[in-house]
C-alpha cells in the first residue's frame, strides 16, 4: 500500500511525489491539475473531484491513467 503524506502527481501513469520531480521540468504534453484534500486518509469530496478530472480529460483529450477505485485505493 502507498502511504501519502504530501504533494503528489501522476507522471506517466505513476503517482509520484512532487519532490521527486526535477526543478524546471516542463511537461511536453497536456496536463490536468486537480487537488484532493485528504484528512486522516479520507479523500474529501472524492467523487466530485474524480468526475471533474474526467471532464477535464475529455475537454483536453487527455486520458486519465486510473479508475476511480484505483486512485481512491492509492490515496487511502
Amino acid at each position: 500500500m502507498l502511504s501519502i503524506s504530501g504533494e503528489y502527481c501522476f507522471l506517466d501513469g505513476q503517482l509520484v511525489p512532487i519532490s521527486d520531480l526535477e526543478k524546471g521540468l516542463r511537461f511536453k504534453s497536456r496536463s490536468i491539475y486537480e487537488v484532493i484534500r485528504v484528512i486522516d486518509r479520507v479523500p474529501l469530496f472524492f467523487e466530485e473531484h474524480y468526475v471533474r478530472m474526467q471532464e477535464s480529460g475529455r475537454i483536453t483529450s487527455t486520458s486519465i491513467p486510473c479508475t476511480s477505485n484505483d486512485l481512491r485505493s492509492q490515496i487511502q
